[in-house]
């Protein structure tokens, strides 16, 4: 947990681009009723879409901290994602970012090694019934998990988790103020809240990989995509080294 990690930093600037994005996204899709409520809204590659993000996605800081837990000296972008929870929003139910990334490690983390680190940035003051990301502690080392081997209730349901037989506690760190942060493994198992509030949760998360890592051959459909969107023109066993995944650290090499 990272309080004031961004302080405001243009903070304002960054919400009213969020909200400019819903529009856009509404105007794209004409055949969805422009009275009907964003249920959940999702955006990836901000700094193209508007510069205005730029300072959250690169923050030198973050960016910093990233390399630092997955102990390496330079770490780069993977992709950025905006979020939006309006009001009324379901939760998001318990998952792994990983799961999702065919990315191999092998050439610069050893085995065993978080490979995969992901911030969560609050855009928005949030009280504590909406709150940020939940965690479930220590998650990460069981790698892809197994449902059938999971015993867990929504998230702001329970404290503890049961995986494997191993009973894990759930941080929940409640009421964030715009610019407070997590950080957390890819295979870390995560979750939030519903909206139950009249304003809209803005975030913007950002996924690091070690400089040197590579394409790993995707397991199925969904990571075959992710291939194409976040690292476009490379293959199984590639370099992850193109234009949309700069180097975020040290800021001297971004």
């Amino acid at each position: 947990m990272l309080r004031g990690a961004l302080g405001d930093l243009g903070l304002r600037r960054c919400r009213i681009a969020a909200r400019a994005e819903i529009e856009r996204a509404r105007a794209e899709s004409p055949e969805a009723p422009r009275q009907r409520p964003v249920d959940y809204f999702t955006a990836i590659n901000l700094c193209e879409r508007n510069p205005v993000f730029r300072d959250v996605v690169c923050s030198p800081r973050l960016a910093q901290l990233a390399a630092a837990a997955l102990g390496v000296e330079r770490v780069r972008l993977l992709y950025d994602q905006l979020f939006a929870k309006p009001p009324g929003g379901s939760l998001t139910m318990w998952h792994q970012d990983q799961v999702y990334l065919p990315i191999d490690t092998s050439d610069v983390i050893e085995v065993g090694r978080v490979g995969l680190a992901r911030s969560w940035v609050s855009l928005t003051t949030l009280p504590a019934e909406v709150g940020g990301l939940h965690f479930v502690d220590g998650s990460h080392r069981f790698g892809a998990i197994d449902r059938t081997h999971l015993q867990i209730g929504p998230p702001g349901g329970g404290d503890t988790a049961t995986l494997h037989g191993c009973d894990l506690s759930i941080t929940d760190y409640g009421a964030f103020a715009a610019g407070d942060a997590t950080l957390h493994a890819g295979y870390t198992l995560h979750a939030s809240r519903r909206n139950p509030t009249g304003r809209t949760r803005y975030s913007v998360a950002v996924v690091y990989v070690p400089d040197g890592a590579r394409v790993a051959e995707p397991a199925d459909a969904q990571q075959e995509l992710a291939i194409d969107l976040h690292t476009p023109g490379r293959r199984p066993g590639d370099v992850i080294d193109t234009a949309a995944n700069p180097i975020l650290w040290p800021a001297e090499a971004a």
